[in-house]
């Protein structure tokens, strides 16, 4: 609702659970320069995570768990460095990280599988899953390979 945008000094919002829906709008924390904690987990949220709750600058607590999100991780580096395991994104099985973008010790508490052969130019990749556990389906990272040299499970 608008009324939270006006609550100013507003800490901490805990909307688990809430049968939220759609994606999150960009900028809609914005305001909310106090804030200290976001909980938006068990809801039905889609689409990207803004890169905008990232310029929150208070923000040491964000748990985007058990959503639908997709797509690559866009949030500031040193924003996700900050937060550590206080970032959240588990049980979101369309989210990846992209290839060493955030470095692999912040890729693995991420829980969220590489942006295997996404976006690059000859779909040639090595994947190796075998210590980390095997996040989603193999088939669908597989498929969009073109020459897969190393897979290891």
């Amino acid at each position: 609702p608008a009324v939270v945008g006006s609550l100013r000094r507003l800490q901490v919002l805990g909307l688990s659970g809430c049968n939220l829906t759609g994606p999150i709008p960009r900028g809609a924390f914005a305001a909310l320069g106090s804030l200290m904690a976001l909980s938006l987990d068990r809801n039905r949220l889609d689409g990207p995570i803004p890169a905008s709750l990232g310029a929150l600058p208070h923000l040491g607590q964000l748990n985007l768990s058990q959503n639908r999100l997709a797509g690559e991780i866009a949030l500031p580096v040193e924003f996700v460095a900050r937060l550590g395991r206080r970032l959240d994104v588990r049980g979101n099985e369309e989210l990846c990280v992209g290839q060493g973008r955030y470095g692999g010790l912040q890729a693995s508490y991420l829980r969220a599988p590489p942006c295997v052969g996404r976006g690059s130019t000859n779909g040639t990749a090595a994947l190796d899953e075998g210590a980390a556990g095997v996040y989603g389906p193999v088939v669908g990272l597989v498929c969009h390979l073109l020459v897969l040299l190393v897979l290891k499970l």
